[in-house]
């Protein structure tokens, strides 16, 4: 039997074989190459040409003109970088200045009850019947409060909650959901209604690089949708 017939177990590999692998195994680890590695493999290009075919002087300046290049833009880069961490610590400071402010918001979770009492106000377009008031508990969806107009005029209208359940039984502080529904005809009219929130915490959205601020209801939301904010 010559040597040319004897062939190698199916885990050892020929010199190219392991150096195709190696390749192959640097290429997926490495798929965005680095100014460091630019310049590992331009030294070793240099180190390696041809003494008797080197390098053409047009290719050479070709390269450093592509390093320069990638050193610019990676400059600019970290400089882009640079002005985000700044832009960020900036909105943090103005997020922290709003921590404990008042804020109008739209629906949403209010905390309430206990010995505090809430104010809700709606604009009515035109005219509803047999409105009702009803308040819930946020957490349980449970209604434990409610109170029935038999008509609100068209304007604004302030709805006052003391806290208190139907049966006058004072609820401890928690958070609750409000709403405020009547009819105009055979149409089922829902008042939007504003309550007066306090900012409680400000966070750092990674996603969408926002701030976003906590109410004391426990919602959340973009500090670019407040409309109103008050002292």
């Amino acid at each position: 039997m010559s040597i040319q017939d004897l062939s190698l177990p199916s885990n050892l590999l020929t010199t190219a074989q392991y150096e195709d692998q190696q390749a192959k195994a640097i290429f997926e680890k490495q798929e965005n190459l680095d100014r460091d590695d630019f310049l590992i493999l331009f030294t070793t290009q240099l180190k390696n040409q041809n003494p008797l075919d080197p390098l053409e002087n047009e290719a050479f300046v070709a390269q450093l003109a592509q390093f320069s290049s990638l050193e610019s833009m990676k400059g600019m880069q970290q400089t882009m970088e640079d002005m985000a961490n700044e832009s960020r610590t900036e909105k943090f400071l103005l997020g922290a200045n709003l921590l404990g402010k008042t804020v109008s918001i739209e629906g949403g979770k209010v905390l309430a009850g206990g010995a505090d009492s809430v104010t809700l106000n709606g604009i009515i377009e035109a005219q509803i019947n047999d409105a009702v008031f009803r308040v819930y508990d946020a957490e349980t969806g449970g209604l434990v409060y409610q109170n029935e107009f038999p008509k609100l005029n068209a304007g604004e209208v302030k709805l006052d909650w003391d806290g208190s359940s139907g049966d006058g039984r004072s609820l401890p502080e928690a958070t609750y959901q409000f709403s405020l529904i009547g009819s105009r005809g055979d149409e089922k009219v829902v008042v939007p209604l504003v309550s007066q929130q306090v900012i409680s915490s400000v966070n750092w959205d990674a996603d969408t690089k926002k701030l976003k601020i906590r109410l004391d209801g426990g919602d959340e939301m973009p500090l670019d949708q407040l409309s109103t904010i008050e002292i």
